[in-house]
């Protein structure tokens, strides 16, 4: 055989086989395009452990953020209780809460702070423990605990029986004149007005009742006591 019939014979082969190779190539990148090629789809995907996989993600950051939280009201930061209160999980708030009250729990200036920031952040809430420690706290150190934000966190607690004996405890105080700030018409007003705070609940409860027969009660009191000349005077 002839030397350029074997070249031509090679050439040719060569030639066959770069034409199939790029036919080859684009059948590929066709099907590269499509998707490529696709296995029949089972009950266990192999994209279901994916998912699995990011809600265990998810559960660990909000694990991580929740503790971070944690660590900040044992440190006794007030703020942690706005993070906590953007969980809407009441339950993890209420922990934050007694976690800043037990922090500052010697410290009543503290305490009176911490009432004035839930007093002043209004979507903030409080608990029976807080409202029974600043109650203590008041009677302790009068001067250093507002009768006022004493009252809206009695009232933020949702416990008609605990406003009724922060109430009576404030009244009190006032009939012994300890409380020179306050006329028995300001008075009045500040123990109805704190009234509207509780939750409908403790309202139509059973304590929700006796209270409001308490309020009655000391409001004739302090009418009969305002109507007469010598009656307390302050400021309202």
């Amino acid at each position: 055989m002839s030397a350029v019939l074997i070249i031509s014979i090679f050439l040719l082969v060569v030639t066959s086989f770069a034409i199939l190779r790029t036919k080859r190539s684009q059948s590929n990148r066709e099907m590269l395009d499509a998707g490529g090629p696709r296995s029949p789809r089972s009950l266990f995907d192999a994209q279901e452990p994916l998912r699995l996989d990011s809600a265990a993600h998810r559960a660990r950051i909000l694990d991580a953020q929740r503790n971070a939280i944690r660590e900040r009201a044992r440190a006794g930061d007030f703020s942690a209780l706005d993070a906590a209160h953007q969980t809407s999980d009441a339950a993890f708030y209420g922990e934050i809460l007694d976690a800043v009250v037990k922090h500052h729990i010697k410290d009543i200036p503290k305490l009176a702070g911490l009432a004035s920031y839930i007093v002043e952040h209004k979507e903030l809430r409080t608990d029976m423990v807080f409202a029974r420690v600043l109650l203590l706290a008041w009677k302790l150190e009068p001067e250093q605990v507002k009768v006022a934000e004493l009252l809206r966190v009695a009232a933020l607690a949702d416990d008609a029986a605990l406003y009724q004996q922060v109430v009576r405890a404030v009244f009190e105080r006032w009939q012994e004149n300890q409380l020179p700030g306050y006329s028995a018409g300001s008075l009045i007003q500040l123990f109805e007005s704190e009234y509207w705070v509780l939750g409908s609940e403790a309202k139509r409860s059973g304590a929700g009742f006796v209270l409001k027969e308490t309020l009655a009660d000391v409001r004739r009191q302090l009418s009969a006591t305002a109507a007469r000349p010598s009656s307390h005077r302050g400021t309202s």
